[in-house]
C-alpha cells in the first residue's frame, strides 16, 4: 500500500486559502517541498522538478497573475512565437537518425516536422552540434 503523506498544517491553510492570499503562498511553497522531497522517485525527476517549478512560479501572485504564470509555467500557455530549439538536441537527434539509416535529407526533413522548424534549420543546427563536438 502507498503511503499517504498528510500535513494538518497544509490542511488548515488549505480551508482557509479562499480568504487569506499568504495562506496560498504557505501552500504552495508545502506543495513545491512536497514535489522535491517526497514523490520524486514516484514521478521521476524531471516530472516532479516541471511540477516543483510551475508551483513555484506562483508564489506571490494571486488572481487572474497567478492563474497565467501557472499556464505559462505548465507550457499551457499559447504562444504567437515557434519555442526555440535547442541546437543540442536537434544535433543529437540528427545522429541519431542518420545511424539509423536516414539520409541527411530524410532526416532534416524528420525533424522539420517533429519540431516545427525548417529543415535548413535542422541541418545548421546539426553543422554546428558537429563542429562543436569535433572541437572546433
Amino acid at each position: 500500500m502507498a503511503k499517504l503523506s498528510f500535513d494538518i498544517h497544509a490542511f488548515d491553510l488549505e480551508r482557509g486559502a479562499h480568504i487569506d492570499p499568504a495562506a496560498v503562498d504557505l501552500l504552495l511553497h508545502i506543495s513545491q517541498k512536497f514535489q522535491q522531497e517526497d514523490i520524486r522517485d514516484a514521478l521521476g525527476w524531471n516530472v516532479a522538478d516541471y511540477l516543483s517549478r510551475a508551483l513555484g512560479s506562483v508564489a506571490g501572485k494571486g488572481g487572474k497573475e497567478a492563474t497565467r504564470a501557472l499556464s505559462d509555467a505548465l507550457l499551457l500557455t499559447a504562444s504567437r512565437r515557434r519555442p526555440k530549439v535547442d541546437w543540442i538536441v536537434i544535433g543529437m537527434r540528427f545522429d541519431d537518425l542518420l545511424d539509423d539509416g536516414y539520409t541527411e535529407s530524410s532526416a532534416s526533413d524528420w525533424l522539420a516536422g517533429e519540431y516545427d522548424i525548417d529543415q535548413r534549420t535542422a541541418r545548421d543546427h546539426w553543422k554546428k552540434y558537429k563542429e562543436a563536438k569535433s572541437g572546433g
